[in-house]
Formats: structure tokens, sequence, C-alpha cells
């Protein structure tokens, strides 16, 4: 491999500097970072990281995230929103069909989503409120205990001779009878 020889007084270029026509070299400004593939060359902080200048990228750390560019401060990276969790970066993933996400900063699935209640089914992804992402079946109907992911898979039509009132059990007409 052929070697050069710098000239006298002169440094060599390195990751996370910026040399503009080899005049001068300076760290690279806050909102980039050095590539490590390209010596003196800065680019853009990308998505889901901010970079304080130099040669490093940091990654929003879990329960929080942002989605712009040219990020400078761990401040851009904002708490994840009801509803949803994150896993840094510019991962932001809604909590899923029967399951809500009530408060802010979630990080993972189980820390940022809670269950709905057996007896009731999903509305959707997402949701953020317990009333708006879980339903009870309606009443004639009474739910499986087992797939809660819609009104159609969780609710079953009452057998005859039982009462159903829209929850997870059903009871005999004897029983009711009875009372």
């Amino acid at each position: 491999a052929q070697q050069t020889s710098l000239t006298s007084g002169c440094t060599e270029c390195t990751t996370g500097m910026l040399c503009p026509g080899g005049a001068f070299k300076s760290d690279c400004p806050p909102g980039q970072f050095g590539d490590p593939d390209a010596a003196g060359q800065c680019k853009p902080c990308p998505h889901g990281f901010y970079c304080e200048g130099g040669k490093k990228k940091e990654k929003c750390p879990t329960g929080r995230y942002h989605n712009a560019t040219n990020q400078s401060s761990i401040n851009s990276c904002i708490n994840c929103i009801k509803g949803y969790y994150c896993k840094g970066g510019n991962d932001i993933t809604p909590c899923p069909i029967a399951k809500y996400g009530s408060m802010k900063g979630g990080k993972t699935e189980e820390d940022g989503c809670a269950n709905c209640e057996l007896g009731k089914y999903g509305t959707g992804s997402g949701k953020d409120i317990e009333t708006e992402a879980c339903r009870s079946c309606s009443p004639g109907f009474y739910g499986n205990g087992v797939d809660q992911s819609s009104n159609s898979s969780y609710c079953n039509i009452c057998p005859k001779g039982h009462i159903c009132q829209g929850k997870l059990d059903k009871t005999h007409c004897e029983l009711v009878s009875r009372l």
C-alpha cells in the first residue's frame, strides 16, 4: 500500500472533524455527526437521534422519541405519547388492540399498555382511554374470555336458557328463577 506523508504543520482530518478545503479543521457542528466512512465530512443527525457535534450520534432513550433531523440535544427527545410505547430513537409503536396506554413515556408494551379487562373486547390500536379502547359485548351476548381482538371474535350469542348482560359470564335461567 502506498503511504502519503503530511506536509509539515498539517494534520490529518479525522472522523468527527470538518475540514473544508483543507484550510482548517473543527468539530462537526451540533445537529451533525462525523461519518466514519468519510473522514472530514459531517452528516445531518438522523431521525430519532441527537448529535451534540463531533463524532457521535446518540439514540433517543427508551420511553422517548422524535421524528426530526439535525437535533443537537437530548431535550429534543420527547416523552412517548399516550396510547403508544417507544423503544427509543424514532420507534413509536401503538398499543395493540385490546390494550390502551393511559400514560406518557411507555418504554415497552408491558410498561406502556394496559389490558382491557376480561369481559370486554378491543376497538382498535393506539388508544389512550380505557372506555374508547375496550367495550362490553351487547346485551344478549357474552364474552368468550379468549380472543379480545374484536366484537365478532369475542362476543358470542347467548345460548337458550341463559341470560347474558354483555359481560364475561352467562347466567342459567333456572338460577335466575330461584332468586
